[in-house]
C-alpha cells in the first residue's frame, strides 16, 4: 500500500522554524511517502536551515523581489498573485494525488474559499489555527475572521 502524500501551505513562510519541525515530523512515520511544501523562497540562513531537504514550491518570487524596495507593494503583489498560486496548488494536487494539503493559515479568506472548495474535491484539507484573535486584531480581521468561518466547512480538521 503506498504511503501518503502530505503537503503544506505556508505561501508566506510566516513560520519557517514550525514548518520544518512539523513537515520533519511527518517524514519520519511510516505511512508518509512524500512531503512538499508551498512557500516563499528563504530570505536567510536561519530560514534555510529550517528547509533542508523539504521538496519547496516557491511562491511570491515575482512580488518577494519588490520587498527591499516597497513592502507594501509586495504585499499588493502577493494579493494579486494569489489566484496564480492556488493554480500551481491544484495543479500539484492532482498530479501528485496528494492526499493531505495541510494550511497554516488563510491569506486572504474570500479569495481562499474559491480554490478551498476545488482542492476539497481533490484532497483532504486540514487548517491550523495559530491565534484565536484573528490577524491579530488588526483593522480587517473582522472581515477576514467572518469570511474564515463560513470557510471552515470544506476542512476535515482544524487544530
Amino acid at each position: 500500500m503506498p504511503g501518503l502524500k502530505v503537503t503544506y501551505i505556508d505561501f508566506s513562510l510566516f513560520t519557517a522554524p514550525y514548518d520544518g519541525e512539523l513537515i520533519r515530523a511527518v517524514q519520519s512515520l511510516d505511512k508518509v511517502e512524500s512531503v512538499s511544501l508551498f512557500a516563499r523562497s528563504a530570505r536567510n540562513k536561519n530560514e534555510a536551515q529550517w528547509l533542508e531537504e523539504v521538496q519547496v514550491h516557491n511562491t511570491f518570487s515575482a512580488a518577494e523581489k519588490l520587498s527591499p524596495l516597497s513592502p507594501a507593494l509586495c504585499r499588493i503583489m502577493k494579493g494579486v498573485t494569489l489566484p496564480v498560486q492556488y493554480q500551481r496548488l491544484l495543479r500539484h494536487c492532482s498530479e501528485q494525488q496528494t492526499d493531505i494539503v495541510h494550511f497554516q493559515w488563510l491569506n486572504i479568506p474570500k479569495i481562499d474559499m474559491r480554490y478551498l472548495i476545488q482542492l476539497s474535491k481533490l484532497t483532504t484539507l486540514v487548517l491550523t489555527l495559530h491565534d484565536t484573535e484573528y490577524l491579530h486584531g488588526e483593522g480587517s480581521s473582522l472581515i477576514q475572521g467572518a469570511c474564515l468561518m463560513c470557510g471552515l466547512v470544506v476542512f476535515v480538521g482544524v487544530l
